[in-house]
C-alpha cells in the first residue's frame, strides 16, 4: 500500500539475504533485473499475465488480494546460495529491512 522498502530501494547488484519469516537467515542473492511498478488494474492484469507462473500464482485469490496495492516491486534473483542458517536480531513484522553497509542497500527479507 506504501512505498516501503524494497520499492525504489534495491537496485540491480544489491545483495539480497533469504529468511524464513519468524525463522533464520537462510540464503543469500544478488539483486539482477529489478521492476518497479505503480499499480493500477490494468498493470496488475499485466503483471499477472506476464508474471504469475514464475510467481507460483496462479490462483485467482493471489490477485484478489492484490486488487488494493498500489505498488509493487519484481526482483529477479542471480547466484542464489545456501547458508548456515542462523539468526538476527529482528523482531518487528516488516516485511524488508534495510541495513546500513558499505552500499548502505543489504536488504533482508522475512
Amino acid at each position: 500500500m506504501h512505498k516501503r522498502a524494497p520499492y525504489l530501494r534495491v537496485e540491480a547488484g544489491d545483495i539480497i539475504v533469504l529468511k524464513r519469516s519468524g525463522g533464520p537467515i537462510m540464503g543469500v542473492a544478488l539483486a539482477h533485473t529489478v521492476r518497479f511498478y505503480q499499480l493500477s488494474p490494468s498493470v496488475l492484469d499485466h503483471l499477472r499475465d506476464e508474471f504469475a507462473e514464475a510467481l507460483f500464482a496462479r490462483d485467482d485469490a493471489f490477485w484478489e488480494e492484490r486488487r488494493e496495492k498500489h505498488f509493487a516491486t519484481l526482483i529477479d534473483l542471480e547466484d542464489p546460495a545456501p547458508v548456515s542458517p542462523f539468526s538476527i536480531a529482528k523482531r518487528d513484522r516488516q516485511g524488508w529491512v534495510t541495513y546500513g553497509g558499505a552500499r548502505d542497500e543489504l536488504l533482508i527479507e522475512t
